[in-house]
C-alpha cells in the first residue's frame, strides 16, 4: 500500500512540502507585486478621474485644437468659424473639425454646431482631410504637427490634473472633505 500523501500511480509525493522561509520570500514578492498593481491603479484612476471631472471634458479640447490651428497657421479663430472660404481658412477649419472628430467623442452633429456647421459639412471635411493627406506631404506635416502639439498639451492638462488631484488626496484625510463631509469611497470617480 502506497503512503497516503502521493499521487495515483506514481511513488512521488502529490505535494511538495516546502520550508517555511522559502513560503515566506514568495509571500512577500507576492505582496510586493501587490503593491505594484495597487500603484498602478491608484494611477490609473486618478487619470481616470482627473478626465472625467473636468466640466465639460470636451470644452479645453476644443479649445486646445482651436488654439494649435491659430498658432500653426496663424489665423484668428473669428475666422476658422466664419463663412469665408479661402484655400488657407478652409482648410484650417477643415483640420479642426477632423481633429475635434479624432480627439473627442463629440458627434458630428455636435461638431458641427461648435463650427457653425451641419454635421455634412464635418463629414465632408473628415473626408477631404483624409484624401488630402494621402497625396500631399505639406498636409501630412500639417496634420502631424498639430496632433503632436495637441498631444503635448493634452499630456500638460493631465499631468496638472493629477497634481491637482494628488495635492486634494494629501491634505485631506481619507473620507474627509475640508469642511468635513464625507466624501465618496475611494475608488468612486463620482459621487
Amino acid at each position: 500500500m502506497k503512503p497516503p500523501h502521493t499521487a495515483l500511480g506514481s511513488s512521488r509525493p502529490a505535494f511538495q512540502i516546502r520550508p517555511i522561509s522559502a513560503l515566506d520570500a514568495e509571500r512577500e514578492d507576492m505582496l510586493a507585486r501587490l503593491e505594484k498593481l495597487e500603484r498602478r491603479l491608484a494611477t490609473f484612476e486618478a487619470r481616470h478621474f482627473a478626465a472625467l471631472t473636468m466640466k465639460g471634458a470636451w470644452v479645453p479640447v476644443l479649445r486646445s485644437i482651436f488654439q494649435a490651428i491659430c498658432d500653426r497657421f496663424g489665423i484668428p479663430p473669428a475666422e476658422i468659424l466664419s463663412r469665408k472660404r479661402p484655400e488657407e481658412i478652409a482648410w484650417a477649419r477643415h483640420l479642426a473639425m477632423y481633429l475635434a472628430r479624432r480627439f473627442t467623442t463629440l458627434s458630428s452633429n455636435r461638431i458641427g454646431k461648435q463650427f457653425k456647421r451641419d454635421h455634412g459639412t464635418v463629414l465632408a471635411a473628415i473626408k477631404h482631410v483624409e484624401s488630402r493627406c494621402s497625396t500631399d506631404s505639406k498636409a501630412r506635416a500639417d496634420l502631424a504637427a498639430l496632433e503632436a502639439a495637441l498631444a503635448e498639451s493634452f499630456a500638460t492638462r493631465v499631468s496638472s490634473a493629477m497634481a491637482t488631484a494628488e495635492n486634494a488626496e494629501n491634505t485631506n484625510p481619507p473620507g474627509k472633505t475640508q469642511q468635513g463631509v464625507q466624501s465618496p469611497a475611494p475608488g468612486c470617480a463620482h459621487p
